[in-house]
């Protein structure tokens, strides 16, 4: 008559273990958020994480000036992760320029490296998969250029928006705390629409229309 009993507790001992070995969802401190615009034809999308102030002091002090040995990882010389948990992601549908550099299309991780003097490096790697920027490596960098921050309202949650919007361009603006950091990018609308229009027309909608 006992054997039930010893069954049960054995089967929910077994239960037990296999709960606690599986990852469970719960709310983070910095939850994800993405933030899409289209610049002619090509979407540009972000997605990342949103710290929030809390009071802290965050420019020099929890975002560090410059690149960083942060003591855990492989990169000696580390920029920020320009938001929180796993590297910012921006993907570009079609090449695009930012400030004044080329970028060609496709998923990138976006970091900077801030100055005391408001100049903020911004850098597009090739490496889409890291937590943080505690294995960033300089030698798979897409593009680096350079940028300056403004002054601006008071922010508690970081955000990236676009504004500036037109057929040809529009400005990614991260915004955090009382600091924007604008990055302009271009595309060569026409080009991309010329090269749509005859890829469509060699397809079932050139038939259609």
């Amino acid at each position: 008559m006992r054997k039930a009993p010893l069954a049960a507790a054995v089967a929910l001992s077994f239960c037990s273990s296999g709960l606690l070995g599986q990852a469970v969802t719960l709310p983070e401190p910095s939850p994800q958020a993405s933030v899409s615009q289209t610049i002619g034809i090509t979407d540009v999308t972000v997605v990342y994480h949103r710290p929030s102030v809390l009071k802290r002091e965050i420019w020099g002090k929890l975002v560090p000036y410059g690149f960083n040995d942060l003591g855990f990882g492989t990169s000696k010389a580390a920029p920020w992760r320009a938001g929180a948990n796993e590297n910012t992601l921006v993907t570009f549908q079609h090449d695009v320029t930012v400030a004044g550099g080329s970028l060609k299309a496709g998923n990138c991780g976006l970091s900077m490296a801030l100055s005391p003097d408001g100049t903020v490096t911004v850098i597009f790697s090739r490496d889409t998969g890291l937590w943080g920027s505690f294995f960033y490596d300089q030698s798979h960098d897409a593009l680096r250029v350079t940028v300056k921050w403004e002054d601006a309202p008071f922010r508690e949650l970081l955000t990236y928006d676009f504004t500036e919007v037109t057929k040809d361009s529009a400005v990614l603006a991260l915004s955090w705390e009382k600091k924007r950091i604008p990055i302009p990018i271009k595309v060569d609308t026409n080009a991309v629409v010329v090269a749509s229009l005859k890829q469509e027309l060699h397809s079932s909608r050139g038939f259609q229309y």
